[in-house]
């Protein structure tokens, strides 16, 4: 009967474990798709520009959202914008936000049903879901329509964004100095390292937008370094859910590993002590 118990529970503990591996790796691949939507809007927008040629240089993101044609006088430099095909940029922004939303929902459910803890997890799932919201209201309110409420939806994004990276690299670290043990970070390894670049990178191109005299004549670029890197990074996440399996099942080869080599270190070191006792003897 014991036996059969033990069987039982074994057997549950394998299902609730698979049952949420399946719904981070699911978390994973909509998150994945969240930032693909807002990069595949933002080209069919490009593909519909007119006049003058978009420019990744000067042409910021939003320009190709503006729901009007007509010259651009914001804090950058003065350019031209005409956008026919701002619809698909706005409806891929706004998509991209609520996949965002539906990723960070998954995620949330799958650290619940794992019997794995992950370190942060929970916190970055919150961070990424207000992030999505945030991304929406980008997308349904264009710069010609309210620039404020838009620019400040933009930051807000990025801001929740950055926490929930340096969350993800904090989680990373602490899991390293702990001897690669306990909870797993969502991702570890050059993703993890990747993620803290990728940080320093978009916050450092966002301090040089404020100073918008610094980037005049770039301020498209480095809004791109600023805001598509956050995307980027969610693919990077995304990537690392997918492979969180493989990855538990990597630590746990080399924890048992570890807990080997000290029973064998510790197997060694008494029989020596044994072996000086029985010559002072």
């Amino acid at each position: 009967m014991d036996i059969m118990s033990s069987t039982d529970h074994t057997t549950t503990q394998s299902s609730i474990r698979g049952a949420g591996s399946g719904v981070l790796r699911f978390a994973g691949m909509v998150l994945i798709l969240s930032a693909l939507v807002g990069f595949l809007g933002q080209l069919l927008a490009i593909g519909q520009w007119r006049q003058v040629g978009y420019s990744f240089g000067l042409n910021r993101i939003s320009d190709l959202g503006l729901t009007t044609c007509g010259m651009v006088q914001d804090l950058f430099f003065p350019r031209y914008a005409c956008s026919p095909g701002y619809g698909w940029f706005n409806i891929g922004t706004i998509v991209s936000g609520v996949l965002l939303i539906i990723g960070a929902l998954l995620l949330l459910t799958g650290l619940r049903r794992s019997p794995d803890r992950i370190r942060g997890g929970s916190a970055v799932a919150w961070l990424l879901l207000l992030s999505g919201a945030a991304l929406i209201v980008t997308g349904a309110v264009p710069a010609n329509v309210n620039a404020v409420l838009h620019d400040a939806a933009g930051v807000a994004r990025a801001v929740l964004t950055w926490a929930a990276m340096a969350l993800v690299w904090w989680a990373f670290r602490s899991w390293r100095r702990s001897g690669a043990e306990g909870p797993l970070p969502l991702v570890s390894g050059p993703a993890a390292r990747a993620t803290l670049v990728l940080l320093i990178v978009s916050v450092a191109g966002f301090l040089a937008l404020v100073l918008a005299g610094l980037v005049e004549f770039a301020a498209g670029l480095v809004d791109r370094l600023t805001f598509d890197l956050l995307g980027l990074w969610t693919i990077l996440l995304g990537t690392g859910l997918l492979g969180l399996p493989l990855t538990r099942a990597r630590e746990q080869q080399r924890t048992d590993e570890r807990r080997q080599l000290r029973r064998e270190r510790a197997e060694r070191d008494a029989a020596v002590r044994q072996a000086v006792e029985g010559l002072e003897q």
